[in-house]
C-alpha cells in the first residue's frame, strides 16, 4: 500500500491464486481502479515521492528485479534491481530512495 495523487492505494498482490496486476485508489468513499502495472506482482514495495509512485520488485511467477513509477500511467523503467527480491524496505530521502532488506529466495 502507498498513496496516489494524495490518496491510499493498495498495488498488485494475489486473488484466488493468480498474481495481479491491477492497482485501486480510495476516494469519495470507494476504491477505484485506475492504470494497471504492466508486470502482475504481489510482495512488492511501493512509496510516493513528491511527483512519482513507484512499484518495485515482488513476485509473479518468479521473483522480480523490476521497477515501475506512475505519473498518469504505470511506465516499466529500464533500471533493474541489482537482483531479484520481494519485500523490501523503503525509504523516501527526498531526491533519492533507500531500499534496506528483502528477501531474496524464493
Amino acid at each position: 500500500m502507498t498513496w496516489i495523487e494524495g490518496s491510499p492505494a493498495v498495488i498488485g498482490g494475489v486473488h484466488i491464486g493468480e498474481v495481479m496486476n491491477s492497482v485501486e485508489v480510495f476516494r469519495n468513499n470507494e476504491w477505484k481502479e485506475i492504470s494497471p502495472l504492466n508486470i502482475s506482482r504481489s510482495s512488492c514495495s511501493a512509496i510516493t515521492t513528491l511527483r512519482a509512485t513507484w512499484a518495485i520488485g515482488g513476485l509473479s511467477e518468479i521473483r522480480l528485479d523490476s521497477i515501475e513509477t506512475y505519473e498518469n500511467e504505470w511506465t516499466l523503467l529500464d533500471l533493474k534491481l541489482l537482483q531479484p527480491c520481494s519485500l523490501l524496505g523503503l525509504f523516501n530521502l527526498g531526491n533519492a530512495l533507500l531500499l534496506i532488506g528483502a528477501r531474496l529466495l524464493q
